[in-house]
């Protein structure tokens, strides 16, 4: 007599030899074009669940002309467009030492074989200086 139809329960995916994944930028920086400070493609064979994710950015020096600042996670999904998932940002209307802007948010978004992750900053300004802080947790599993 057969139980259970012969096949066997798929594993959950935290159970699928998974392994954590940190994206992390943190610097003092002059005006700049929109750069990509870290990166993640989600290699063949796997999936990953983006669990975290926080962006900051304060001004240090003020700007002497100032610009619109920001700090922003990006999503391409694989053979896709690019779009922004979360952004923290300053206007050319906030240039004042100090002012900040931040995103936190927490995730189960799943990201497939060659989805990328990016973390990006930029800042149109001339002269001054910001503090940017970017980071994302995933867990990277079999697929």
């Amino acid at each position: 007599m057969r139980h259970g139809g012969g096949r066997l329960a798929r594993q959950a995916y935290y159970d699928r030899a998974p392994i954590d994944r940190l994206l992390s930028y943190a610097a003092v920086v002059a005006p700049h074009a929109d750069t990509v400070r870290a990166t993640r493609t989600v290699p063949s064979g796997s999936k990953a669940f983006l669990e975290l994710c926080q962006l900051k950015l304060i001004i240090v020096t003020a700007a002497t002309t100032a610009g619109n600042k920001e700090a922003n996670a990006a999503f391409t999904p694989s053979g896709g467009t690019t779009t922004n998932l979360a952004q923290a940002y300053l206007t050319s209307d906030e240039n004042t030492v100090a002012n900040r802007d931040q995103v936190v948010f927490g995730t189960s978004m799943l990201l497939l074989p060659g989805d990328v992750l990016d973390l990006r900053t930029a800042d149109a300004g001339t002269g001054g200086t910001v503090r940017y802080f970017a980071f994302g947790k995933l867990t990277e599993f079999d697929a």
